[in-house]
């Protein structure tokens, strides 16, 4: 063989399985972006809900894999996502790979996807790793197949080990299979027929990432942080009380609380300040309650808004809770309390 082939074969061994693997990398992320509802199957089979899912490309400037927010709600309850997250997508030496990672107070983001630059003020390093529950991916028969390994996801929603997601990705469609199982491989939670099946109605913008073999971020999050896969209810059943004055009962949850007292000597409790602020009165013995909760140490950012409706029914007090549509507006009622009026 002459000196020049041979230099030839040495460069195209070289760079060819990169190359390679960048291109099936970006038509991964080119699939998975854009937006996508399950209309279809839920017509089809009324175990399943009509979900839409967004999921839309962020930090465009990093180098490190291709990061996208993910955001997935019932179509009635667009302004109350269920589910939040953050997936870098990678790939190694052997592998493409998606990272999945948690969003602290993530309803502050809520309906980011629809903006210019989405995300742009969270940081990285305030993400929880959903550590061991990275998803595998192979090109197959036109399509992209991915899960996670056997029992690596940890869980403990409903008394389960682990977790486990499938998920097949196509330029129009999109499967994703989760369930969770006992120490005995029982299947405990999830849809046991079959994945939820989302229909692609439209894409976002997507800006190639030129990037080398990465490593896998090795933040583990704790157990604790791993949200409840339910679907949010825009109200939740009454619970009834006993005080026997719905007056006296209304000037009791209302006022400024914290938590710091219980801090120091239970660890596993967070410095949480809540509000609660009357903001309507219908009528006699009727009362609306605004309900704000944030941790001391960031008290400008809420992570949870609510409002209490608190009323009486025969010898029974009764609360109900309701989320809000667009909470952020609402943040902050020391502040905006004539913005509550708006609510």
């Amino acid at each position: 063989m002459k000196p020049g082939l041979a230099f030839c074969f040495i460069i195209y061994t070289t760079f060819a399985f990169p190359q390679k693997r960048s291109a099936e990398i970006a038509q991964l992320v080119s699939w998975h972006v854009g937006h996508f509802d399950s209309q279809l199957q839920s017509q089809e089979n009324k175990s399943y809900f009509n979900i839409q899912l967004n999921a839309v490309q962020i930090w465009k400037h990093r180098k490190d894999g291709y990061w996208l927010y993910v955001e997935q709600a019932v179509s009635d309850q667009l302004n109350a996502p269920y589910r939040q997250r953050v997936y870098r997508i990678v790939h190694t030496d052997s592998a493409i790979i998606r990272e999945e990672f948690i969003i602290p107070q993530a309803l502050r983001y809520a309906g980011g996807y629809k903006f210019k630059r989405p995300l742009d003020e969270l940081s990285r390093d305030s993400l929880l790793k959903r550590a061991g529950c990275e998803v595998d991916f192979k090109f197959d028969s036109g399509r992209f197949v991915g899960k996670t390994h056997l029992k690596t996801c940890p869980s403990e929603i409903r008394g389960v080990t682990y977790a486990m997601s499938e998920v097949e990705i196509s330029p129009g469609r999109m499967t994703n299979w989760d369930r969770g199982f006992n120490d005995k491989g029982e299947m405990a939670w999830g849809v046991a027929k079959g994945p939820y099946v989302f229909d692609k109605k439209s894409s976002y913008d997507l800006t190639k990432v030129k990037q080398k073999a990465e490593k896998l971020i090795p933040l583990v999050a704790p157990a604790m942080a791993e949200e409840m896969p339910e679907i949010a209810l825009d109200t939740i059943p009454p619970t009834p009380t006993v005080l026997g004055d719905l007056k006296m009962l209304v000037a009791y949850l209302s006022g400024h609380f914290e938590s710091k007292n219980q801090t120091p000597d239970q660890v596993n409790y967070y410095d949480v300040q809540l509000d609660v602020i009357p903001i309507w009165k219908k009528k006699k013995d009727d009362y609306w309650l605004y309900v704000e909760e944030a941790t001391a140490e960031r008290a400008a950012v809420t992570y949870h808004q609510q409002v209490f409706h608190v009323y009486k029914m025969g010898s029974l007090f009764l609360r109900e809770t309701y989320t809000i549509r667009n909470p952020m507006r609402y943040e902050g009622p020391k502040r905006f309390r004539k913005t509550l009026r708006r609510l």
